[in-house]
């Protein structure tokens, strides 16, 4: 009816993309954080922001600054090797924490 099939099917594949040289990526990994350490040796040289932190108290500040860090942290992980619903499932479980810090924190600061 349909005739005979083939007996072997052969399949082509595309090339997989070619990825940069190694030595670029270290150098442009290795300029962001040279760029990220001077930031931040320079914003503790400078004293920035200090009389916040003695105003609002050490341990909200940290509290609020972890939050914030621990934020772009699971977007980093989301970008290297997370999936959208463990990312969501986290985030949900950090919202009502965050809320908590920040509040406390902007109502100390006002």
């Amino acid at each position: 009816m349909l005739g005979e099939l083939p007996k072997e099917i052969h399949h082509t594949f595309t090339p997989p993309p070619e990825h940069p040289n190694v030595a670029l990526s270290l150098g442009f990994t290795s300029l962001v954080a040279f760029s990220l350490l001077a930031f931040l040796v320079s914003l503790f040289k400078l004293k920035l922001n200090s009389e916040l932190i003695k105003k609002v108290g050490a341990l909200s500040s940290f509290l609020f600054f972890g939050v914030i860090l621990s934020t772009l942290g699971l977007y980093v992980w989301f970008w290297a090797q997370g999936n959208l619903l463990d990312t969501l499932k986290v985030l949900a479980l950090m919202t009502l924490p965050a809320l908590l810090v920040l509040k406390k924190f902007f109502q100390a600061h006002a």
